[in-house]
């Protein structure tokens, strides 16, 4: 990964907490995100705009975009049913896995090759991130929400691979926007899927908007400014599975962010294994 890519690819990763930072503790929680990921319809054309891009897609990218819609759906439906069933702090970093499965998918499907040096900086970052955010003596002790996290990973996977290789023959913006004109009511049925009982449909997807608009209009700028960065990276030829993994400096970044804002405890035994996930990034950085 050059210099150039990686430095995008962490700047995405100190975006990325903010998004959640904003959306924590809201009472509408699905709503919340489903305005979140709606924006970004209305987001992306306006960035084509300014741009000077249409929002046609090339011919084969129509495909990727419908993939990567798929697959993001996928990586909704997995997270939110695992969260629903199980503790987040132990089923996001399994979640958050998903580098390993890209390493091996684009190793047998797309003839990638790996040295030993980004192999090993992409499992000491896995590692480092699922030890960092492990409960103590609680692994896997549900495996109905386990079997969603990795269905989640599953998801995550997909859509990375899928956009590394639209941005090669499309810009972000109309990419995008298609994308998440898909992913939008697809997120409001799986939204739906996890009603809580004797709340209206309309409230569920609606509530949100009535509580808090400023924040929610913030939180789609942030992350919008966050996987932009990711697609921009992907554009000047940063892997799929080189990406994904720096990405996880996001995790010690939140893990900073929640000790200050919050006041989460553990922060320096914390601190310990996201330096581990420093050192991994270093390792993909500096072997290209």
């Amino acid at each position: 990964m050059t210099l150039e890519a990686a430095a995008l690819v962490l700047l995405s990763a100190l975006l990325h907490p903010f998004r959640d930072l904003l959306l924590k503790g809201h009472t509408h929680p699905e709503s919340a995100y489903l305005a979140v990921a709606s924006l970004w319809v209305i987001i992306a054309p306006m960035h084509a705009i300014v741009m000077g891009a249409g929002l046609s897609l090339p011919s084969g990218v129509g495909l990727l975009a419908i993939l990567s819609a798929a697959f993001l759906t996928i990586y909704y439906f997995g997270t939110m049913a695992a969260l629903k069933s199980g503790d987040l702090s132990i089923y996001y970093p399994i979640i958050r896995s998903s580098p390993l499965l890209i390493v091996l998918i684009t190793w047998l499907f797309a003839g990638a090759t790996y040295s030993f040096a980004v192999l090993a900086g992409i499992a000491l970052i896995v590692v480092a991130g699922f030890a960092l955010q492990r409960q103590p003596g609680r692994i896997i002790p549900q495996p109905k929400a386990a079997a969603f996290a990795i269905f989640a990973m599953a998801g995550s996977a997909g859509y990375t691979i899928c956009d590394a290789k639209a941005m090669t023959a499309i810009s972000p913006a109309p990419f995008l926007f298609w994308v998440y004109l898909m992913v939008s009511p697809a997120f409001a049925a799986v939204a739906v899927l996890f009603k809580p009982p004797g709340r209206s449909t309309l409230t569920h997807l609606t509530g949100g908007w009535r509580q808090t608009p400023v924040r929610l209009i913030a939180a789609s700028v942030v992350s919008y400014l966050s996987y932009l960065c990711i697609l921009v990276a992907f554009s000047i030829g940063a892997g799929a599975a080189e990406t994904a993994a720096v990405r996880q400096a996001s995790i010690p970044v939140s893990v900073v962010l929640a000790a200050i804002v919050v006041g989460e405890t553990r922060f320096l035994n914390r601190l310990g294994w996201a330096t581990l996930i420093a050192l991994g990034i270093a390792f993909i950085t500096l072997n290209k």
